[in-house]
């Protein structure tokens, strides 16, 4: 058992460091991220022979790549796809990644402020789906901001969106 542990490690070593193949990146999968959101992911290389570097060829303006190790860290700002071009040098060869980031807006900030807009505590049809008030009475037709109550109890709150995923 011992003699087939180390010859399928010593078989798995060999073909890591088998530099004659071409360097290239592990597929990257098309990204779904939101505005606001940060982002991180390792992009990974098929072979680490020698030093290697990285760097973005094609990406928005707040997309950073750590040059020495592959991950990518991003807070995306706007809305859209977004395609991402990054690239992997070693020694003499270089290799290139292009993926797709699909940006959707926050869920639930119907005002474009930056907040998610939350009905809390809602059991009837006082919100219809587009976060429209439906209630019969109500001070506020702002989205996300319906002031008809619950139990006493405001039937909307505000809060900050949150910070990570």
């Amino acid at each position: 058992m011992r003699a087939l542990l180390a010859a399928l490690l010593l078989a798995r070593a060999a073909a890591a460091s088998d530099c004659s193949t071409p360097l290239a990146f592990q597929p990257i999968p098309d990204l779904h991220v939101h505005v606001g959101f940060p982002v991180n992911y390792m992009a990974r290389l098929n072979r680490y022979c020698s030093t290697w570097g990285f760097r973005k060829v094609t990406a928005p303006p707040e997309f950073d790549l750590d040059g020495a190790g592959g991950l990518f860290y991003w807070t995306p700002a706007v809305t859209g796809i977004e395609t991402i071009t990054i690239e992997a040098t070693e020694g003499n060869q270089t290799g290139r990644a292009t993926f797709n980031a699909y940006v959707d807006p926050v869920i639930g900030d119907f005002d474009g402020d930056g907040l998610v807009d939350v009905a809390v505590g809602i059991t009837d049809a006082s919100y219809g789906v587009d976060g429209t008030c439906r209630a019969r009475t109500t001070t506020s037709t702002t989205p996300g901001r319906c002031s008809a109550t619950t139990s006493g109890a405001p039937a909307s709150t505000r809060r900050p969106r949150p910070t990570g995923r």
